[in-house]
């Protein structure tokens, strides 16, 4: 709830050590409420924290809420990259976008993903999302294969009961 997100991020940025803040930070990144993950999402661009503690939040939030992390981190491209330090952070620039996809099991958004990446950080960066995409591919791919027999095992064990 609300109240209990608060207090989470007043504990977060009131901690002293590095490790406690992480908890609270993890903390606000589990959130069932899209209304409260969106902002923990927002907690990306305006916590001035280290890159290692802000740059998992947004892929963090796409576990429970994908396409509201997915979305925030396209309307908000720009600003996050900027927060990326230079100089070794290419890679990190390179999985960004690719670790807040990843959740995604839809065919489309593998594609999504690929186009936006292109567009947004160039070729270079494709290796890194192409690898994501392929996974994301293989995951609408499995869904099509084996939900059907899922189904229908549910569905005879429905009926036994």
């Amino acid at each position: 709830d609300r109240a209990t997100w608060e207090k989470l991020h007043t504990l977060a940025r009131a901690a002293i050590s590095t490790e406690e803040q992480n908890r609270y930070y993890r903390s606000l990144q589990n959130v069932d409420d899209p209304v409260l993950a969106r902002r923990t999402l927002d907690l990306a661009l305006t916590e001035d924290r280290s890159t290692a503690q802000w740059f998992g939040i947004v892929s963090a939030v796409s576990d429970r809420h994908p396409v509201l992390a997915w979305d925030f981190a396209r309307a908000h491209a720009d600003a996050l990259i900027a927060k990326v330090p230079a100089g070794g952070a290419f890679l990190t620039r390179n999985t960004y976008f690719p670790s807040v996809a990843e959740n995604f099991s839809e065919a489309e958004r593998a594609d999504e993903l690929e186009t936006f990446v292109a567009r947004k950080l160039g070729a270079e960066a494709g290796r890194e999302a192409a690898k994501t995409a392929e996974n994301i591919r293989f995951k609408a791919a499995f869904k099509v294969r084996v939900l059907p027999a899922v189904d229908a095992w549910v569905a005879v064990q429905v009926r036994r009961n």
